[in-house]
This record gives C-alpha cells, sequence and structure tokens, in this order.
C-alpha cells in the first residue's frame, strides 16, 4: 500500500496510463503527455515509455499500455523479491522494474 500511495495514477483515454510520483514537477501543463505516445498501427509494439538517469531506469514518471503486457510486467515487479530474493536492489521497485525490462529484452520474461 505505501507503494501505491506514494505515486498518483492518471488515466489515459486511449488505454494507457501515466505513472507520475508525488514528486513530479510539471513545467508546462499545457503541453499533453499524449504527444509522446507513438502513433499506431506503426508502433503499437511499443507499450513503455520510460526515462534513464544517470542511476539507470527512472520510473518517476512513465507511460504505459494497459494490456496483458503491462498486467505481467508489472506483477512481475511487484513478485520479485519473492521470485528473486537473493539480487541486491539498489532502489527498490524502481530496481526491479529495470530488471524486469532486461528480462524483456532478453526474452526470458516470457
Amino acid at each position: 500500500m505505501a507503494l501505491v500511495s506514494s505515486f498518483i495514477i492518471y488515466k489515459e483515454p486511449a488505454n494507457g496510463h501515466r505513472w507520475i510520483d508525488a514528486d513530479i514537477v510539471v513545467m508546462n501543463p499545457k503541453i499533453p503527455l499524449d504527444i509522446f505516445i507513438p502513433p499506431a498501427p506503426e508502433f503499437s509494439y511499443v507499450n513503455m515509455l520510460a526515462t534513464n538517469d544517470r542511476h539507470g531506469l527512472n520510473n518517476g514518471c512513465f507511460l504505459i499500455r494497459i494490456n496483458p503486457w503491462a498486467v505481467k510486467l508489472l506483477s512481475a515487479v511487484i513478485a520479485f523479491h519473492t521470485f528473486k530474493p537473493k539480487v541486491k536492489l539498489q532502489y527498490s521497485e524502481q530496481s526491479a522494474l529495470e530488471e524486469m525490462i532486461e528480462d524483456v529484452r532478453n526474452l526470458s520474461f516470457y
């Protein structure tokens, strides 16, 4: 519950979500984040847009398409410590998300 309560979730009209930390500052709220969503059908394989910083993946703000892939990814992040207890995570759920995205890239996720 602590994890969810520290985030604000904004529902997207086109079956996606914006995930935004409570400490994010929106510099220009007049620019809709929807402009960053790749157009379909050419980029329908893109399920998530996230950023990296000097520490690796930054999950303070990302866009994710709501579909079975996203449910599987986020479920794996939540269950990370249960299934990979020996893996040390520097930034808790942020590092778990980064690890799971790397698993997706290596095709061991499916």
